[in-house]
């Protein structure tokens, strides 16, 4: 279901904006949307929730993350950081709750 609704999100970016359209959104999906569902995935919750919640996550939390990291970095370089940062901490997360569960 999730893949079908990110098909028809991706090639309508394309059909009305054309490639820029196309990259605006493959970015924003991969960018916002991906570290927050992959974090969100290791806790016990339904499939619309992991999207509801790492949408809004996103919008919010990942802009503020560049934002406050920008003035220590240029503006390219935080965008990249806050991913990799976020992209660790999904890992960490998953590895902790591995651990948890198999030692009970």
């Amino acid at each position: 279901m999730l893949g079908v609704v990110l098909a028809l999100i991706i090639a309508g970016s394309f059909f009305i904006l054309g490639f820029s359209g196309l990259r605006a959104a493959l970015g924003i999906i991969i960018l916002f949307f991906v570290p927050f569902y992959l974090i969100f995935s290791n806790f016990d919750l339904s499939q619309q929730e992991k999207i509801i919640f790492s949408f809004f996550a996103g919008i919010s939390l990942y802009p503020s993350l560049v934002y406050w990291l920008g003035f220590l970095l240029p503006l390219r370089i935080s965008i990249l950081a806050v991913f990799i940062i976020l992209s660790l901490s999904a890992y960490l997360i998953s590895r902790l709750c591995k651990r948890s569960s198999s030692s009970n």
